[in-house]
């Protein structure tokens, strides 16, 4: 039987869907002695936070879903870091704080998350008012909708996104064992709806040992912004942000069009 979830349900296994670390090397090449101060935003259930947090690197850990953060805060309880990470739910767009950082992280996609451009130009100014002089924010996009080079690292693309396969069509990403004896699945199917915006929709299925079903079909969609370089930029200019770098791969190669990413670096 199929069911429509949100975040509340995908919490309880979110930290069994992204579990790559393609990105912290880089991550972690831009912090310093200087960088005291760090924001992960959104955090889903602490795949970065926990990687760069240390006693010099006092990391915040932000989410729009109060169930992410309350999945985070649980595995941050007895975590050996949990004195340098702070968990709090707030919204890219609006968050208020006192404190200012040194860097601020948006990691593989998220930025896309906010669809149209009034919105992601109130986010980056609302980040851009939160940094610390010298100050630096990531935003790590990826070209949906566009042909992208042959991948010699296939982590380059999202695991939920194929240009190659037609609309419509659900094919497998994964099954993976998240209990003992219990095999999560997740499918996806994308839609190319516009120019401007790449439909996904997942499907969750978790068997036991016997392939006895658990539950099947738990479906989510997500809309997600595509952005072209010139596109992005605009809106940049348009909030008063700067474009430092922009890099086509976690190894600081400078962008060409099709490579497998959007990495920009703003201050």
């Amino acid at each position: 039987m199929k069911k429509v979830i949100g975040y509340k349900d995908r919490s309880e296994f979110y930290q069994f869907e992204l579990v790559d670390t393609v990105d912290v090397p880089f991550i972690k090449s831009m912090i310093n002695e200087n960088t005291n101060k760090i924001m992960e935003i959104p955090c889903g259930t602490g795949r970065i936070a926990f990687e760069i947090a240390n006693a010099n690197h006092l990391v915040t850990a932000a989410d729009i879903e109060p169930e992410m953060v309350e999945q985070f805060t649980e595995r941050l309880k007895n975590h050996r870091k949990k004195d340098y990470i702070t968990a709090i739910v707030a919204d890219m767009c609006f968050f208020d704080f006192e404190d200012k950082f040194d860097l601020i992280v948006v990691p593989r996609e998220a930025f896309q998350l906010i669809t149209g451009y009034e919105n992601a130009i109130k986010a980056l100014k609302n980040m851009h008012k939160h940094l610390n002089y010298g100050g630096k924010i990531i935003i790590d996009l990826f070209p949906f909708g566009a042909k992208i080079k042959p991948l010699t690292d296939i982590a380059l693309r999202p695991d939920y996104y194929d240009y190659e396969i037609p609309d419509g069509k659900f094919v497998v990403d994964w099954s993976k064992e998240i209990e003992p004896w219990i095999v999560l699945t997740r499918l996806h199917g994308q839609l190319h709806r516009s120019d401007c915006i790449t439909e996904v929709t997942y499907r969750f299925q978790k068997n036991d040992q016997r392939n006895n079903t658990i539950f099947d079909d738990q479906i989510m969609t997500i809309e997600l912004q595509n952005y072209t370089t010139e596109s992005f930029e605009k809106i940049c200019d348009q909030a008063d942000v700067i474009v430092n770098k922009l890099y086509g791969n976690y190894e600081r190669k400078a962008y060409e069009p099709g490579d497998p990413r959007m990495l920009y670096v703003l201050t």
